[in-house]
């Protein structure tokens, strides 16, 4: 069996015997562009020549997209691909499958992806990572033939992008990539294969933004850049007709900046508090006949696509939108979450095509105890009770790391790896035995682990019992005590929550864990925060939290509760009311 990951979706025929690249290899090019050749010649150390009568021979053939032909005998190798990216997949088999100085088994092997789009969106706003720190995450990622990197380089926390035409939004921020270094990032992913799609989340999600030009919230007061993960009801206002000169200003440069033609607007977690506010959106709603603060998201959603046309992108959004009555199926969007997944079946029956990132799966901030390896593996596309594994709009899966709590490249790679080998394979071919898998991953992170990549130890891959327990507890806890960790709580506070703990411990955790839980500063801190944010009626707390923090809070513990709860989660809600 070849030791690959992916595995080959195609066949596979093996003979005996097997043959060693020769110290120089030589490649005919035939056809196809000689930067397929790059990722290729880096990998092997730049011992790679073009040559006419190559150890290596090019051919173009009629084969699906990204799909290729192998044929390894022992006078030469033999690729056939329609494409360059097929040739560039075909080479990195070949270099997989020499990782360790092994020779090539005599092969043919006929190859191509299930899906078109296979991810990851990095999110480096929260937590910036270097341009070299991103490139090393895309070599990894595109040695198991994954091709998209959505890189989210905007939120509340920071703009990451040099912006000549605005410069107070990285000015601001202070730390972010400049415009070559982004270029640089662009073509170092795309002769490996691989398609940038920037990500600028509008209108939610923007005190980036509004940090540097006041004017685009609704009431214009100066703000700041915040300081931990969160919802947050200052967002641009699409009442003004500023907003969207703005905007048109801004993408006319950030899209030249990006080749490929897609383009993520987010459109996620808008809160709509400062809208219904706002004399601006209350005089833009009475004059489109709109009554509902959903469709005037909608409406900003469409001002934006308009102009992204204009530059030829296509745009990506998270699922929220489709709150909206009116979402063309040519926006392409990114199901991330079941709070707004009710409208999802409708979109994809219409024509809609959907990338496939649920939290409960593919979100890896959240620790191996949450979604474990095997859990990832085994991750199904289902949207109310309904598969879209094999509908032709359903465009693949993507995974999710937003940086809220990673803060090193090390601890980054630790998250990555080797659950984005599980989306490697599910995305290429489909779940198949899952020891068969594992064993096949633990001998990639021993390669990759040479390459330098600080990989999960395999103790960690599907942890159970108390390990799986301080994990998720400790996650929990940073998720939704914002601002509060490391907070110390009197006697007073531990016994005040106990009954929140005990209900913990109940549910998901153990008996056994109520006194260590008790003694967890950051988890009662939680607790308590559980306690104003679902209270009774009738509570006088209730008043206590401004409402920004409520909101958000409310939001992503309620997303949490699913998450680790699942059916069980309005249960534990009632518990705590």
């Amino acid at each position: 069996m070849l030791n690959l990951i992916p595995a080959p979706r195609g066949s596979v025929h093996m003979q005996e015997g097997s043959v060693k690249l020769p110290e120089t290899v030589t490649v005919s090019l035939g056809d196809f562009a000689p930067w397929c050749l790059e990722a290729f010649a880096a990998r092997l150390d730049g011992h790679v020549e073009i040559a006419e009568n190559g150890f290596i021979t090019l051919k173009k053939a009629n084969i699906a997209k990204e799909g290729y032909k192998l044929t390894v005998t022992k006078d030469g190798i033999t690729v056939e691909a329609a494409d360059e990216s097929g040739a560039v997949w075909a080479l990195t088999t070949v270099t997989e499958l020499t990782a360790e100085g092994e020779a090539l088994p005599i092969v043919t092997i006929e190859d191509a992806p299930h899906y078109g789009h296979r991810g990851l969106s990095l999110d480096c706003s929260r937590h910036f990572f270097t341009a070299d720190e991103v490139k090393k995450v895309i070599d990894q990622m595109t040695r198991v033939k994954l091709n998209v990197l959505h890189w989210h380089l905007v939120d509340d926390q920071g703009w990451r992008i040099e912006c000549k035409t605005l410069p107070l939004l990285h000015e601001t921020t202070g730390t972010y990539y400049t415009q070559e270094e982004i270029r640089s990032v662009i073509e170092y992913a795309r002769v490996r294969g691989m398609e940038i799609i920037p990500e600028i989340d509008m209108p939610g999600h923007t005190r980036s933004m509004i940090a540097a030009y006041p004017h685009l919230s609704c009431f214009g007061e100066k703000t700041e850049l915040c300081q931990f993960g969160g919802i947050f009801e200052k967002i641009l206002c699409p009442g003004k007709d500023e907003t969207f000169e703005f905007i048109e200003k801004l993408l006319t440069e950030v899209c030249a900046l990006f080749p490929d033609d897609r383009f993520h607007i987010g459109g996620d977690e808008a809160p709509k508090t400062e809208w219904k506010k706002c004399p601006h959106c209350k005089a833009r709603m009475e004059a489109l006949g709109l009554t509902d603060y959903e469709d005037l998201q909608g409406y900003f959603t469409k001002r934006v696509v308009a102009i992204l046309q204009k530059h030829g992108k296509r745009a990506v959004c998270w699922n929220d939108v489709l709150e909206s009555k009116d979402v063309d199926t040519e926006n392409i969007i990114q199901y991330w979450t079941a709070q707004h997944e009710a409208p999802v079946p409708a979109f994809i029956e219409r024509g809609g095509k959907v990338i496939f990132s649920n939290m409960s799966a593919l979100y890896f901030d959240y620790p191996h105890g949450i979604n474990s390896l095997n859990k990832v593996y085994h991750y199904q596309p289902v949207v109310m009770g309904k598969s879209y594994a094999d509908s032709p709009n359903m465009l693949g899966y993507e995974a999710a790391l937003w940086s809220e709590q990673v803060e090193t490249p090390e601890h980054l790679e630790e998250l990555l790896f080797p659950r984005l080998y599980a989306v490697s394979e599910i995305a290429w071919n489909e779940a198949g035995d899952y020891a068969d898998f594992e064993h096949r991953a633990e001998k990639k992170i021993e390669i990759a682990a040479k390459q330098g990549v600080n990989c999960m130890t395999k103790d960690g891959w599907n942890p159970e019992g108390e390990a799986r327990v301080q994990s998720a507890a400790t996650f929990i806890a940073h998720m939704m005590n914002p601002g509060g960790i490391g907070t110390p709580h009197t006697d007073a506070e531990r016994e005040m929550v106990r009954p929140v703990i005990e209900k913990f411990a109940q549910i998901w955790f153990r008996p056994q864990d109520v006194p260590e839980m008790m003694k967890n500063d950051d988890l009662v801190g939680a607790a308590l925060n559980f306690m104003k944010m679902f209270p009774p009626e009738n509570d006088e707390t209730k008043g206590e939290y401004i409402e920004a923090k409520k909101t958000a809070l409310r939001v992503k513990c309620r997303a949490v509760l699913h998450l680790v709860f699942g059916k069980q989660a309005n249960g534990v809600l009632a518990a705590f009311q």
